[in-house]
């Protein structure tokens, strides 16, 4: 709560709201903000929409298998290959280490 309370304070910080009207409008913006793009680490760094609506499980997975590429590639970058290893398949296994 308190972190939907600072992100509310940021958000109004420096805004000149006139009218209610307005302040609805801004508080709208805030809180799609805070539910539909912003990252919470507690759900796993997703937006909260997509935790309790979506498919959480296949997202983790996906980023398991994009860093597991991410750092192969790295890997070889590192070591200066002037050939890469074989490429990955897209239904290979992937190793959790």
């Amino acid at each position: 709560m308190e972190q939907a309370n600072r992100t509310l304070r940021e958000g109004l910080e420096g805004e000149e709201l006139s009218s209610h009207i307005e302040l609805e409008r801004m508080l709208a913006t805030l809180t799609r903000r805070y539910n539909e793009k912003r990252l919470h680490s507690v759900l796993g760094y997703l937006p909260p929409w997509e935790f309790y609506r979506g498919d959480p499980p296949r997202r983790f997975e996906e980023r398991r298998v994009k860093l597991f590429q991410t750092r192969h590639r790295r890997r070889e970058r590192n070591l200066e290959l002037r050939q890469g290893t074989l490429p990955l398949e897209s239904g290979e296994a992937v190793s959790s280490t």
